[in-house]
């Protein structure tokens, strides 16, 4: 909804109310107070409340526009720190002892993950720059952890096979259910672990920026 909408719905509204909607920043979002008020100033009706809600609106443009300079400055922080990334992985030591991994998967694509001694089956955060300079970030399963496990499972396997020259039913059971509830446990956990890992990493890039 914009200004338009709210326009177009307090039209027929007489001054009394549109001043309430104006005073109310409660119950009204602040386009609704915009449009109360510009309704007021079409019919030259001198309302205390129109200086006000215009020194809020002017209150909140600033307020965007050093969001917007903010995110401009952490986006230039982490360009920076991206563009030194090579295939090998940046290790960055944490207060807490963990250690913060950044690898280059592709020309624009990061893996960023929290290494720690319960990491194993922890999922990661993808960073996708695009064309227009867009930083992206989503959540991850940690690939690595599923091809470690693939590979125990198909040595045993292979172990069995040449010893034995036959495969137990209940041992391919148990390893697809040791990969499976790794992928589950990582599926669960991406939400979860994702605002922790993006958060870790900004705060990180930002103080190491600083320092």
């Amino acid at each position: 909804m914009d200004i338009d909408f709210f326009q177009q719905k307090y039209e027929s509204k007489s001054n009394t109310e549109l001043e309430e909607i104006a005073r109310n920043n409660i119950k009204y979002v602040l386009f609704a107070r915009i449009a109360a008020i510009t309704i007021m100033k079409d019919r030259n009706f001198d309302s205390l409340y129109i200086n006000i809600v215009e020194k809020e609106l002017l209150n909140q443009e600033k307020k965007n526009h050093q969001k917007s300079i903010n995110k401009e400055l952490e986006n230039e922080n982490i360009f920076q720190v991206l563009n030194i990334i090579s295939r090998k992985t940046k290790k960055y030591q944490l207060k807490n002892g963990n250690e913060l991994q950044i690898k280059r998967l592709t020309k624009s694509k990061f893996q960023i993950r929290i290494n720690h001694s319960k990491s194993y089956m922890s999922p990661v955060v993808i960073c996708s720059i695009n064309e227009e300079k867009e930083i992206n970030y989503y959540p991850f399963i940690y690939i690595k952890s599923i091809v470690i496990a693939l590979i125990i499972s198909f040595t045993i396997l292979g172990y069995f096979y040449y010893e034995y020259k036959s495969i137990p039913d209940y041992l391919i059971f148990a390893l697809s259910a040791v990969i499976i509830f790794n992928l589950i446990i990582q599926l669960f956990l991406s939400p979860l672990i994702f605002n922790l890992i993006l958060k870790t990493f900004k705060d990180e890039i930002k103080n190491r920026n600083v320092s």
